[in-house]
């Protein structure tokens, strides 16, 4: 990534490569530290995988080989990635502290945008339409505008979530930390509780024909609620 970074072009903003060089010697220094977060295919070839201060690879040959794209995102700050996701109408990322940011084509950057909540993202699920970030206590916002405006969400519950899913059928899926499994056919207008017998904090979850794969440090949990 340094190897990278002393590569780029000196028109670029002064103090903004002094700051990637900055980045990119104490990653160097520090080894192979920093995780990754979140995994994002847009087609069998091109992906991104983001991560721990501003990580972030592109692949344009299926994972094969990666670029560092530090360079292409307005994070100044070198704000956590948490996670990324797209539809057709966008790709979009968000992470720590607010940070929201929509990827433009045209420059090949994730150009930051203005979210009404200043702490954490933990993700984001999208489908043609809609954009929902999700996070700490229980936050969401949902925008129908490509992120231009956001509305709060009333999730019901005030544990941090930690993942969702879209589902074939469009609905969409969110799990807590406190074991909540929320359910919504209104493109996040609200959610429900599902009934579960045995809660169990979530990391994460997908969705395989009736049943929801639960992960967490209690280990893999397979639940067919109705849904």
């Amino acid at each position: 990534m340094l190897a990278y970074v002393q590569q780029l072009p000196a028109t670029a903003d002064a103090s903004l490569l002094e700051a990637l060089k900055a980045e990119s010697e104490r990653a160097a220094t520090e080894g192979p530290s920093r995780p990754f977060l979140d995994v994002w295919f847009t087609s069998a070839n091109e992906g991104f995988v983001v991560g721990a201060y501003n990580l972030i690879f592109h692949t344009t040959d299926g994972g094969k080989t990666w670029e560092p794209w530090i360079d292409h995102t307005q994070n100044d700050r070198f704000y956590h990635l948490y996670g990324i996701r797209g539809s057709g109408d966008g790709l979009y990322i968000v992470g720590e502290l607010g940070l929201a940011l929509r990827f433009d084509p045209a420059t090949s950057r994730f150009n930051a945008l203005q979210t009404p909540y200043e702490g954490s993202y933990f993700g984001l699920l999208t489908k043609p339409g809609l954009v929902l970030a999700y996070g700490l206590r229980g936050t969401a916002y949902r925008s129908s505008d490509g992120g231009q405006n956001w509305m709060p969400v009333d999730t019901g519950t005030t544990a941090s979530i930690t993942a969702g899913q879209v589902m074939p059928d469009g609905r969409l899926l969110l799990c807590s930390m406190a074991g909540d499994v929320l359910v919504s056919g209104d493109d996040a207008a609200s959610f429900r509780r599902l009934d579960l017998k045995a809660a169990m904090p979530c990391t994460g979850l997908a969705v395989s024909g009736d049943a929801v794969v639960l992960t967490g440090l209690r280990g893999v949990r397979v639940v067919r609620p109705e849904l």
